[in-house]
């Protein structure tokens, strides 16, 4: 099952999900990326690297909840601060 995280730095936050293999999904896979983070999509980063990246810049990351299908591009977006 795909993993929703949360992600926390000083000038956003949004939403990315993990596919069980550790890959970050597309866009097109249920829920994606917020597009703040579609590099880490392109980049085929897993949820290590992000991770990792993630303490580097100070940033938060955090599981949220798995992605059981329910999750939807609108839930992404509403996310505000």
């Amino acid at each position: 099952m795909s993993q929703l995280y949360r992600v926390v730095a000083p000038h956003f936050i949004a939403g990315i999900v993990f596919n069980p293999d550790g890959s970050a999904a597309r866009a097109d896979q249920s829920g994606g990326a917020a597009p703040i983070l579609a590099w880490v999509v392109m980049r085929r980063w897993t949820l290590e690297q992000f991770e990792t990246y993630c303490r580097k810049k100070g940033w938060e990351i955090k599981h949220v909840m798995p992605n059981d299908g329910y999750l939807n591009d609108f839930d992404m977006k509403g996310w505000r601060r």
